[in-house]
């Protein structure tokens, strides 16, 4: 086929070729009849003139004849007067002659000279420039490696086009037709109608992004340029266009390297920001609700430290499966990092988001991975109210997630308005006691002032009074960890030194997140975070909970 392809081309520069030298040999014909009748009508006009000369002396010689004739001899005086006379009116009109013919003479040299030489060059540089015009239209078919078309300027019929241009159109007639550039395309990105349109209107199109069907269904992405020339005496359309389907899908690929997470193929959190700001800006603007919701896999550390990370990352990469078919096409969906997503949920009120998460919840349930087996996921839902910023819409979804965690885990809870959050993130159970009555209420105070916390960041108050609250929670949880030392030690725990060394741990890691917070390099959701995380979840109702056969049998 491209040899077929490749010998009409050849076939169609020949011909190209042979109508130039036809034409040009034709504009050479046109000068030499210029040239010829100019001379003709030189050579007329200098005939004309001689045959004047001849008929003026003959009029002379018959008056001369008729002097002759009459009586010299009555009348010799007035003979020679007349004879006289004769001889003057000849002298001078030969003069007049000769003056005449000279200047005639020096008007065709002038003429010759200033007229016909430089239209004579005009023309022969007018057909000169018009056959290097149409050479350099031809030769940019050799040269350029994209498609190219010359089109018709009325109708778009394609009058010549390259090799590369080929593959674009189909219903060739090779000898009848070459097929319409517009009509015979497969636009895929934009209507005929309106390219027609642009083509039309535009003197110049410099590299216009297109997207084309070809034949075999594969969709090209091409830059699309035009420039008005004149070809064979009329004027006509030069069209490219250029291939840049490999730059556009490394584009792409660098584009969602930067916004897509590698593993799941969501949004990341970089990506997250902006997004999420735009549509809250939206939804103050436009009045709609919007809503977000974090996932959180349960015990997500248990499945890594039991199979390994690569059965962990397939475990997150059924999660963030199984939420994207269950969400709606207006929702964006992005990966926090770890085991957590987000759900940004535009015109979507508190009830409905929590429907919605329920609906994620239910699925993540229900699957069971074959080496895993079934996992749950906790889910936090928060609507943002007024001119609210998603600093502090994060810390509510994330403390309404905190409270999932602490109620049991696999289930859904939702914050709507803002005062509705105050004082409900922990609630004490009977199943935490120790058995002994002041640990208890040490734990409890824990729990109160971690409230507390909830309620002021949630209320958006004073960064100041946030740190106060901190302060708080620190030098009690430092008394308290001093307190229960003492006590362990009293009923014989048999870990009380590793116990010691976990308390350690907290406090400095405590210590550290708190002076990080304060200076500002830190956000409250992290350092949140590690509160219900590390000291309430982990310390109070994972480790302490060893204890308690102690503590309760002294009791």
């Amino acid at each position: 086929m491209d040899k077929t392809n490749n010998i009409i081309y050849k076939q169609q520069l020949c011909e190209q070729e042979r109508d130039m030298i036809i034409k040009e040999r034709n504009y050479e014909n046109i000068l030499k009849k210029i040239k010829a009748r100019y001379f003709f009508a030189i050579g007329l006009i200098l005939l004309l003139l001689t045959i004047g000369q001849i008929i003026v002396q003959l009029e002379l010689r018959q008056d001369k004849i008729q002097i002759d004739s009459t009586n010299m001899a009555e009348n010799q005086e007035l003979i020679n007067q007349k004879n006289n006379e004769d001889i003057f009116i000849i002298e001078t009109l030969e003069k007049t002659e000769l003056g005449i013919y000279l200047i005639i003479v020096i008007v065709i040299i002038f003429e010759t000279i200033l007229i016909f030489l430089p239209t004579k060059k005009v023309v022969s540089l007018t057909f000169k420039e018009i056959n290097e015009r149409n050479e350099s239209i031809l030769n940019i078919f050799k040269i350029i490696h994209g498609a190219i078309f010359l089109v018709d300027n009325d109708n778009f019929n394609v009058l010549f086009m390259n090799d590369a241009a080929n593959p674009f159109i189909t219903n060739l007639e090779v000898g009848v037709k070459k097929g319409n550039f517009i009509e015979d395309i497969n636009w895929k990105s934009i209507s005929k109608n309106l390219l027609k349109e642009i083509i039309e209107r535009e003197e110049k199109i410099s590299d216009m992004e297109i997207e084309v069907t070809l034949p075999n269904e594969d969709v090209m992405v091409v830059l699309l340029s035009t420039v008005r020339e004149f070809y064979q005496g009329k004027e006509v359309i030069v069209i490219t266009l250029f291939d840049i389907t490999l730059r556009k899908r490394e584009e792409e690929n660098m584009l969602r390297m930067a916004t897509k997470d590698e593993l799941t193929g969501l949004y990341n959190r970089h990506y997250m920001d902006k997004i999420i700001s735009d549509t809250m800006e939206r939804g103050i603007r436009y009045n709609f609700p919007v809503s977000v919701l974090i996932i959180d896999l349960d015990f997500f550390k248990r499945i890594n430290d039991t199979w390994g990370h690569p059965v962990g990352d397939t475990i997150l990469q059924h999660t963030a499966r199984i939420s994207s078919e269950n969400i709606r096409k207006f929702d964006t969906f992005f990966r926090l990092g770890g085991e957590e997503f987000l759900l940004l949920m535009p015109h979507t009120n508190i009830k409905e988001g929590i429907a919605l998460g329920e609906r994620i919840r239910r699925e993540i349930e229900k699957y069971e991975d074959p080496i895993v087996g079934k996992f749950t996921a906790s889910v936090g839902v928060a609507q943002s109210y007024g001119n609210e910023s998603f600093d502090d819409l994060y810390k509510r979804v994330d403390s309404a997630l905190y409270r999932a965690k602490n109620e049991g885990r696999n289930r859904v809870v939702g914050v709507g308005d803002i005062e509705e959050d105050k004082g409900i993130l922990f609630e004490w159970k009977k199943e935490w006691n120790s058995g002994d009555e002041e640990n208890d209420k040490q734990h409890q105070k824990i729990l109160t002032i971690a409230n507390e916390i909830v309620t002021i960041m949630t209320l958006k108050k004073d960064m100041k009074i946030e740190v106060e609250e901190i302060d708080q929670l620190f030098k009690h949880i430092q008394h308290h960890f001093e307190y229960e030392e003492e006590l362990l030690k009293k009923v014989g725990y048999p870990d009380y030194i590793a116990h010691i060394g976990y308390h350690e741990e907290l406090v400095t890691k405590l210590a550290e997140l708190k002076l990080k917070y304060e200076e500002g390099e830190l956000k409250f959701s992290a350092f949140f975070a590690f509160i219900v995380e590390e000291i309430i979840l982990g310390h109070l109702l994972e480790k302490d909970t060893l204890f308690f056969p102690y503590t309760k049998e002294k009791e």
